[in-house]
């Protein structure tokens, strides 16, 4: 099983003076305005407890998504207010992207006792336009929005890419990506789109200089390779686990890579 360890920016605008540019066209318009309605309207559900409303946004097609009894379950926790505020919206043909910074009023009673927590939740979310509708596709943290443009970009570019977010340079992003792996795995049976995606989660964390990140991160490489028949890769990367883990010095990840290299040499007859 895949071991992926959790812990749990916005851009910057020059305007220059320039010629007047076109309007957006009235479609493009017309899109933002029904989606920064949909998501105005789908908080102000989780705020009145309608859990039914709440899982109606999402789509069908999303697998795991949020339904009825996650949101039951959450709201089991308290009376809460959901309060958005939308940072950007850009819409690309069928898909729109939204960042949402949602301030979090929670009332909860503990031994008849009331108290009130507040946080603010920084959420990108993906909407998908299924027919004339508006559909979530994803909610989760910033690093989901980066972790995207990671996976579509060359090999080159993606330096760039983490100079322009050093906030998404911590374990949220390269979570996000194990995570996808993880599920490229357990989903779809895609040992070697997994692989790719643990390979990308430990650039990520070389760039933040994160051992910990790194060991975590040769560890799924390890097990992917395995189960793809890859014996000498598989050895190799549980080795560098196994020097990271004795350098930090963590010994769960020392044991976790002494035990793979021990699987690895008992299926060669070692």
């Amino acid at each position: 099983m895949m071991r992926v360890f959790a812990p749990l920016a916005p851009l910057a605008f020059v305007l220059w003076l320039q010629a007047p540019q076109a309007a957006p066209s009235p479609h493009t318009t017309g899109d933002e305005d029904v989606v920064r309605g949909l998501v105005q309207t789908y908080y102000e559900a989780q705020t009145k407890k309608d859990a039914d409303t709440a899982a109606g946004f999402w789509s069908t097609s999303v697998n795991p998504r949020m339904g009825r009894e996650s949101y039951l379950a959450v709201f089991a926790a308290g009376d809460a207010e959901y309060t958005p505020e939308i940072q950007s919206v850009t819409i690309k043909g069928t898909e729109a992207r939204l960042r949402i910074a949602v301030a979090v009023t929670r009332t909860i009673v503990r031994n008849e006792v009331s108290g009130t927590t507040r946080q603010r939740l920084l959420i990108a979310q993906l909407w998908r336009k299924e027919g004339t509708a508006w559909k979530l596709a994803r909610e989760g943290p910033f690093a989901e929005d980066v972790a995207d443009q990671l996976i579509a970009a060359a090999p080159a570019d993606r330096a760039a890419i983490l100079a322009e977010h050093p906030i998404e340079q911590n374990a949220s992003l390269r979570y996000v990506l194990s995570q996808r792996g993880t599920m490229a795995i357990t989903l779809g049976q895609n040992y070697p789109r997994g692989k790719e995606l643990f390979e990308l989660a430990l650039e990520v964390a070389r760039a933040g200089n994160d051992r910990h990140g790194q060991a975590n991160s040769y560890h799924n490489i390890a097990q992917a390779e395995y189960f793809l028949g890859n014996h000498a890769a598989a050895t190799a990367a549980y080795e560098k686990e196994l020097a990271l883990g004795r350098e930090i010095p963590a010994q769960d990840m020392s044991a976790a890579a002494l035990f793979g290299l021990a699987t690895v040499a008992y299926s060669r007859s070692e």
